[in-house]
C-alpha cells in the first residue's frame, strides 16, 4: 500500500513537472516565427514579453534541438528554459529589473539608482551577448553619473564610447532617449568642470542625433562657459529650427558656411547639386536659389552679406553660406556672439 501512495505521488509530481512547460504543438515554422518575435521584444528591452513568448518555443524543445539549434543558448541567456536550475536569473530579467528602479528614479531618487546597481553588475557577469553587457555597463555608467560619482562613471563610458558611440538605452519607455555613451560622459565631464571634454563629445553625439533638444542647450552652455575663460577655439555652430547643422568656417562677416543638405532637411526644403558644374539649387514654397560652385554669392541676394567668400570656400563642395540661404526662404538668423552660435528660427 506504502509503495502504490509513493508510486501515486511520484507519478502526480511528475506530471505536473510536465504541465508547467506544456503547450500545445505547434509546427516549425510557428516555432521560428515566435523566436523572432521573442527576440525582437527583448531588443526592444521588453523583457517580460519577450520570456512569455520564448517559453513557448522551450517547449517546442525536439523542434528547437533539431532545427534551429543554434539559438538554444540565446534562450536561455533570455532565462526562460523550462526545468532550468531552480531560482535562476539571467541576465535581461536583471536588467528589467534595474530599468524598473530607473523608471522610478524622478520618484525614489538616488535611492532607486542605487538598487538598480548591484543588479546591473550581476546582469554584467552572467550576459553571454555583447550587446547585453554594453547595455549594462551603458547603464552602470549613467547611474554612477546620476550618484555624482563621475571617477567610476568616465572610465566605463569612455571605452563604451571608443567602441560603440551609437549604442543607445533600450529604454521601453523614451523619456530619455538621448541617452548614449557620449551624452552620459558629456553630464560627467560638466561635473567635473572640464567643458572643452564635454562640448566635444555632446558635439559628436549631435552629428549622430542633431534633434537632441536637451544636448543643444548644454552643447550651447558648454560654448559660452569656454567663451568666458578665452578658451573656445571651435568655429562657429548653427542650430536651425532646433537642429544641430554641421558648421565649417566663417570666410567673412555673415558668411558662415554649413552642409548644404543638412540645412535643406531642417528648413524642410530641396536640396540639389549638379555634378557637373558644381552649382548647389535649393527650392521650397515656391522660391529657388541657387548659390555657384565658384565661391561667388547668388546674385538675387548678394546685398544680404557684408562681402563675398573668397573662391577658396569651395561653396561647390556641399557648403552654403547660412543667413543667404535661411533668411532667402523666410527664416530669421540670430547671431550670438559669445558662444559663435546662429540660431535661426
Amino acid at each position: 500500500m506504502r509503495t502504490t501512495s509513493m508510486l501515486v505521488v511520484a507519478i502526480t509530481g511528475l506530471w505536473l513537472a510536465t504541465a508547467v512547460c506544456a503547450q500545445p504543438q505547434m509546427t516549425v515554422e510557428e516555432a521560428r516565427g515566435l523566436l523572432r518575435r521573442g527576440f525582437d521584444l527583448r531588443g526592444q528591452g521588453r523583457y517580460h514579453e519577450a520570456i512569455e513568448v520564448l517559453q513557448r518555443v522551450v517547449a517546442f524543445d525536439p523542434a528547437l534541438e533539431a532545427d534551429f539549434p543554434e539559438e538554444k543558448i540565446h534562450l536561455l541567456a533570455a532565462g526562460v528554459v523550462c526545468g532550468g536550475p531552480t531560482g535562476a536569473v539571467a541576465a535581461p530579467q536583471e536588467l528589467s529589473q534595474a530599468l524598473a528602479h530607473l523608471g522610478n528614479r524622478e520618484v525614489g531618487g538616488d535611492r532607486e539608482v542605487e538598487a538598480a546597481v548591484p543588479l546591473l553588475e550581476v546582469a554584467f557577469s552572467k550576459a553571454l551577448s555583447d550587446d547585453d553587457r554594453d547595455q549594462a555597463v551603458l547603464l552602470l555608467g549613467l547611474c554612477y553619473q546620476w550618484l555624482h560619482q563621475c571617477d567610476r562613471a568616465i572610465p566605463r563610458l569612455e571605452a563604451l564610447a571608443a567602441r560603440r558611440p551609437t549604442l543607445k538605452v533600450s529604454f521601453p519607455d523614451q523619456k530619455i532617449s538621448d541617452i548614449s555613451p557620449l551624452t552620459g560622459l558629456g553630464f560627467c565631464y560638466k561635473a567635473k568642470g572640464d567643458w572643452q571634454k564635454a562640448a566635444d563629445v555632446w558635439e559628436r553625439f549631435l552629428r549622430i542625433q542633431p534633434n537632441a533638444q536637451r544636448i543643444l542647450t548644454n552643447l550651447a552652455e558648454a560654448r559660452r562657459e569656454l567663451a568666458k575663460a578665452g578658451n573656445l577655439a571651435a568655429p562657429p555652430m548653427a542650430v536651425v529650427k532646433g537642429r544641430y547643422v554641421p558648421s565649417y568656417s566663417q570666410v567673412a562677416v555673415g558668411w558662415l558656411l554649413v552642409s548644404g543638405p543638412e540645412l535643406a532637411q531642417a528648413l524642410r526644403i530641396h536640396y540639389a547639386q549638379d555634378s557637373r558644374t558644381g552649382e548647389a539649387r535649393l527650392s521650397g514654397g515656391g522660391k529657388t536659389l541657387v548659390v555657384p560652385a565658384d565661391g561667388g554669392a547668388p546674385g538675387a541676394t548678394r546685398s544680404l552679406t557684408a562681402s563675398p567668400p573668397p573662391p577658396e570656400a569651395s561653396l561647390g563642395k556641399k557648403l552654403v553660406p547660412l543667413r543667404v540661404v535661411a533668411e532667402h526662404f523666410g527664416a530669421k538668423v540670430q547671431w550670438e556672439p559669445l558662444a559663435r552660435i546662429a540660431w535661426v528660427n
